[in-house]
């Protein structure tokens, strides 16, 4: 049964219990047939109560084990790419005096900023991740 339909069926259970129970309250006397329908009503409350709670812990368990590997993954891809980035800044600065002179002669003007992405070090700026929320 779906939550909505637990809860009605629940409902409707209890205010039948409830008004049948009254009559016997009227006497002044339960009979025990009320009292374990009240019972296992109770009982029948509290563990569909305690399922889904052990659902929801269990999903927000493999949520946070879900998150944590892809901050790890994230964070190695991240640091690959900049050691990456770094070595071909390297490779560049090694060649900049041979390129410089070549670009001197053919000039050429850009109206857009290619290392406007790149920081100081030559590495790209990669974004955070995102947090998963429920």
């Amino acid at each position: 049964m779906t939550k909505t339909k637990l809860t009605i069926f629940v409902s409707l259970l209890t205010l039948a219990l409830t008004s049948t129970a009254a009559g016997a309250y009227s006497s002044g006397v339960r009979s025990s047939s009320d009292i374990e329908s009240s019972c296992r009503i109770k009982a029948k409350e509290i563990a569909a109560d305690t399922y889904r709670n052990c659902v929801t812990l269990q999903k927000n368990s493999q949520i946070e084990q879900i998150k944590k590997e892809y901050q790890g993954k994230l964070m190695a891809l991240k640091s690959h790419y900049e050691s990456q980035l770094k070595k071909m800044s390297g490779r560049a600065e090694k060649n900049a005096p041979e390129a410089k002179e070549t670009q001197s002669s053919y000039r050429v003007e850009s109206s857009t900023d290619s290392s406007a992405a790149m920081t100081d070090d030559s590495t790209m700026d990669l974004p955070e991740p995102i947090p998963l929320e429920n």
